[in-house]
């Protein structure tokens, strides 16, 4: 569908993704910025993890399943436990001519996923804020499902970087913490 992605454009198309109608406090439903769902789009990309299958756990309305998918991987797996959510990331995703390569599941991700692979995870899960470990729960999920690289965001302290790193090596996964 387009030609040339620049990050820039890639930004302003994941800008114009509706937010959740109704977020609900207790699973910390929130955008993530547009910007930052470009730049870690971009980052995945350059570093060849945008190809196969890319899975987005907690996708919420698609700004990086749908960012994920304007890449044209084989396919993208949005997950979210929100299925109002889910109906509008198929509404976007049909305008953008992009729901050819999108498989939506509504699912709790706190139930099993075991036949579920992909290449590459691509998230901004709840923070755990009002449900402690609800983060790590995620991440934990994202690592049994994956063969190749996550991509997740999360706080950033020393906490969180420690709890990060010790399930990296636990599932044998090398761990690296931007700030951006």
């Amino acid at each position: 569908m387009f030609k040339y992605l620049t990050k820039d454009s890639l930004e302003r198309i994941i800008q114009n993704i509706p937010e959740v109608r109704n977020p609900d406090i207790k699973f910390e439903q929130y955008p993530t910025p547009a910007w930052l769902a470009a730049e870690i789009l971009f980052q995945a990309y350059l570093r060849g993890d945008l190809y196969g299958t890319v899975a987005d756990l907690g996708c919420g309305t698609g700004r990086l399943c749908i960012g994920a998918s304007l890449f044209r991987p084989e396919r993208v797996v949005c997950i979210d436990v929100s299925c109002e959510s889910i109906d509008i990331l198929r509404e976007y995703a049909v305008k953008l001519n992009v729901y050819d390569v999108i498989d939506l599941i509504c699912w709790d991700l706190s139930k099993d996923l075991e036949n579920l692979h992909v290449d590459t995870v691509i998230m901004n899960p709840p923070f755990g804020v009002h449900k402690r470990g609800y983060d790590m729960m995620f991440l934990r999920v994202a690592t049994e499902i994956v063969r190749r690289s996550v991509y997740s965001i999360h706080k950033y302290n020393q906490r969180s970087i420690e709890l990060i790193k010790r399930l990296g090596e636990e599932k044998g996964f090398e761990t690296m913490v931007i700030g951006l």
